[in-house]
């Protein structure tokens, strides 16, 4: 018996493991486990702050030093591609700094001042705080999550105060600073107007002056935009530029006396556009480029007298265009040219109206208009027809002939031949230009 105490004892012995507790063989041995590696660490990886505010990150460090540690930190942008990126200007101070945790210290933070601007931006921008590894000496590793990111919530608190106001309204939301980038995408119709200059509005006198650039930034799925009878006096230059699924836009009854070059470029899908009773006294060339599905569109009341030829190319869907009560005396040589679904043109109380779309004869198989036949001469509308027309062509020489030449709309001439034999005098007499029943809202036209 004592002999087997004592084997019993030296396997302890020799073992290491807990003899007193009764074990007596190898199964009931347990190793000793390795010292923990000390790490620091990001406490969360996600942190809000406002503008104005200040994003504090707090650090966990396992164990506790024994001396002071100082730690490295960068602060950059995230690889992110579905969010804003902020910049050094959104923030105090420099791109990295250092973070002291004291001894026997087991938190620490890193606090990061909030700019607060007066640019628009968007609703949330973000950050990105990353450790740097800590020096060898200093024993520690970097544990996990060693980055965290800074949400900077903007909101709509920067925005013309009306507008932030409507925006508030429509989404829900009490606070400028609540809205954010899914809740701004989600809006669908805004409508700012003054019932006393525009009698459809549907709510009280409102008045903006002026609008900020950035002021529908977000907005990507706004489809209904009303800024009618509100006092506007001026528009930034890409104010429009977010809007890529506006399909109406109403800026009527306001006192617009200009507009910025291409200040609707990018609104593909915009499909009626009124800047009725304003004081635009000019439309530039390339006011309306890349409207390609604009198919109403009304400039009536504005002092324009003159127009570029090509203010209207490429609205190839175009159907409806009202200019009454302008100043026109004129209408350039190819105004309509492309204009092939135009079907109702009002120009009415213009001081050139009636206007008098010319119908010149010409030939164009041969620079000789008297040269021997068959001829084939086209009837030319050097404005662009803007409607279909139809002219009458007589040809003297053997015989008197008479037949159709039919422009359609937008096209500026069209082709005939009125004979197959020697022709003296061919003459073009155009038939009165009256709309056909589809068109009889167009006003202005004369023989």
């Amino acid at each position: 018996m004592a002999r087997a105490v004592g084997a019993a004892r030296t396997a302890c012995a020799l073992w290491a493991a807990g003899c007193g507790s009764g074990a007596t063989g190898p199964a009931d041995a347990r190793p000793e486990a390795p010292p923990a590696t000390p790490t620091v660490a990001f406490a969360t990886s996600l942190v809000g702050a406002p503008e104005g505010g200040t994003a504090v990150l707090r650090l966990a460090v396992v164990p506790a030093p024994e001396s002071p540690v100082t730690l490295g930190y960068t602060i950059g942008t995230d690889d992110d591609a579905a969010t804003h990126d902020a910049d050094s200007a959104d923030y105090a101070g420099d791109p990295g700094g250092t973070v002291h945790i004291g001894a026997g210290d087991t938190v620490a933070a890193i606090e990061l001042a909030i700019n607060d601007d007066a640019d628009i931006e968007p609703a949330r921008e973000v950050l990105n705080v990353t450790l740097d590894p800590p020096a060898p000496a200093a024993g520690y590793v970097l544990g996990s999550p060693d980055t965290a990111r800074v949400v900077i919530e903007e909101g709509v608190c920067d925005r013309t105060p009306r507008i932030q106001e409507e925006i508030l309204g429509v989404a829900g939301f009490g606070h400028c600073l609540e809205p954010g980038p899914e809740d701004l995408a989600a809006i669908a119709d805004l409508e700012l107007c003054n019932r006393t200059d525009w009698p459809l509005c549907r709510r009280e006198a409102t008045v903006i002056p002026t609008l900020r650039q950035g002021d529908f930034q977000g907005l990507s799925r706004l489809e209904r935009l009303t800024l009618a009878g509100v006092g506007l006096t001026d528009l930034p230059e890409s104010v429009f530029s977010d809007l890529r699924g506006l399909e109406t836009l109403w800026l009527a009854n306001n006192r617009l006396t200009r507009l910025p070059e291409r200040v609707f470029s990018g609104l593909s899908s915009l499909g009626s556009l009124s800047l009725a009773d304003n004081g635009l006294t000019e439309l530039p060339p390339g006011t309306f480029s890349g409207l390609t599905g604009l198919w109403w569109l009304e400039l009536s009341g504005n002092p324009v007298s003159e127009l570029p030829a090509t203010v209207f190319s490429g609205l190839s869907s175009l159907s409806g265009l009202l200019m009454v009560r302008s100043d026109l005396t004129d209408l350039p040589p190819g105004l309509f040219v492309g204009l092939s679904k135009l079907r109702a043109l009002d120009l009415r109380a213009n001081p050139g109206t009636p206007f008098g779309l010319p119908v010149q004869l010409v030939r164009i198989d041969d620079d000789d208009l008297l040269a021997p036949g068959p001829a084939e001469v086209a009837a030319r509308v050097e404005q662009g027809a803007p409607y279909q027309m139809e002219v009458i062509l007589f040809t003297q020489g053997v015989g008197r002939r008479s037949t159709r030449s039919t422009s359609r709309p937008g096209a500026r001439s069209a082709r005939s031949s009125p004979s197959r034999t020697t022709p003296r005098t061919p003459k073009a007499r155009a038939s009165p230009c009256v709309p056909s029943p589809r068109h009889r809202a167009i006003s202005g036209a004369s023989n």
